[in-house]
């Protein structure tokens, strides 16, 4: 293999758990990576740079390794499959809880593969320290919040006002029959809870009325899920304003089959706003304002279902993931994916900032 000087020192290598090794024809080994196209092919390989790959599973320091196989030989190899990607540092489990390395293990690996500048170990914490605001834990915000609680988060404010009734059990995860009357936040809480007991969760039953109220409740978190839906339109402008005003990123959702829309994630200083996609609405079709004034007037009549419910979830937990680790952009940053559900084809509508946004200028 090809000497390379390696990028990174690592105590205990290992190569990453997720690729598979396929002993080839001729001396090759072959390491198969399920999550990409990029397998890594090692040619001729002689029984001491076998035994070598076969010990790099971490458990033997590094310092160990080269005494058995010699520092040079050792440092190559490293240093070539490191080049590829194709090592992990062991050592960074010591730094996770054992309870936490078990529970996330699956997910560890993910961090390990996709993102080499940031350790698992990081990314969980990351996770941890986390505080998410879900406004709304109906079935979208239920779904997210319930998906979020699979990963880790640290801490969850739940608000919603309403109670759990029989029509909400088609689609809303967390509630069950003995549920019906109950106020949604104190089951949500109760279940989220039982799935992870380390996560702290704040409950408020209250009707969001205002920018100021929003303001308030999601002034400590690090990114906001609107899933509230009423009042209709007043309640997206006044998550809109406080969040800008205060400068916390947050992603937005709807639910209307055969249409989804995940998104977009709105990120004060960086994308436009809620205010920006208005003013261009208003400016594609002439009787919004009509429109908007007969929305909030009443009820949405919209057909709702949960398979929908846990796509949207799922794909809002898992940009938001990806966003407190840092190990990837959202992918909805400044962009909506609406979806057909018959069929998961999808377009992207992007927010154009507008220079004469009242909230947040048009300037970035």
């Amino acid at each position: 293999m090809e000497t390379r000087v390696s990028a990174r020192e690592l105590e205990r290598p290992r190569i990453r758990r997720t690729l598979r090794r396929l002993d080839g024809p001729d001396g090759d080994i072959y390491l198969l990576d399920s999550g990409s196209t990029k397998d890594l092919k090692l040619e001729k390989v002689d029984e001491t740079d076998r035994r070598l790959l076969r010990a790099l599973d971490g458990t033997t320091a590094l310092p160990d390794l080269e005494e058995n196989f010699g520092p040079e030989r050792v440092r190559g190899v490293i240093a070539a499959l490191d080049t590829w990607g194709a090592l992990e540092d062991a050592a960074d489990d010591d730094r996770i809880a054992p309870d936490a390395l078990e529970r996330f293990d699956r997910q560890l690996r993910y961090f390990s593969d996709v993102s080499p500048e940031r350790s698992p170990s990081q990314c969980q914490g990351q996770l941890e320290q986390a505080t998410v605001a879900v406004l709304g834990v109906g079935g979208l915000g239920g779904w997210s919040a319930l998906s979020l609680a699979c990963c880790g988060i640290g801490k969850m404010i739940l608000v919603d006002c309403d109670k759990v009734e029989r029509s909400n059990l088609n689609r809303q995860v967390m509630y069950g029959e003995a549920d019906i009357g109950r106020l949604k936040v104190e089951v949500a809480a109760e279940k989220l809870s039982a799935l992870d007991s380390s996560i702290e969760i704040e409950v408020l039953s209250t009707r969001l009325e205002s920018a100021g109220e929003i303001r308030t409740v999601v002034s400590d978190a690090q990114v906001v899920i609107d899933a509230v839906d009423w009042p209709a339109h007043y309640i997206e402008h006044w998550v809109n304003e406080a969040c800008f005003d205060l400068g916390i990123p947050y992603i937005s959702m709807s639910h209307s089959p055969p249409n989804a829309r995940v998104g977009p994630f709105y990120l004060p200083g960086s994308t436009g706003c809620y205010a920006c996609q208005e003013i261009a609405y208003k400016r594609q079709y002439p009787l919004y304002d009509l429109m908007v004034e007969q929305i909030a007037a009443s009820p949405s009549p919209g057909a709702v279902v949960g398979p929908a419910c846990a796509h949207i979830g799922g794909h809002v937990s898992l940009d938001l993931m990806h966003y407190l680790t840092g190990i990837a952009p959202p992918s909805t940053l400044g962009i909506a994916y609406i979806y057909d559900l018959r069929t998961m084809s999808y377009r992207q509508e992007p927010i154009h900032q507008e220079p004469d946004c009242p909230v947040c200028g048009g300037g970035v």
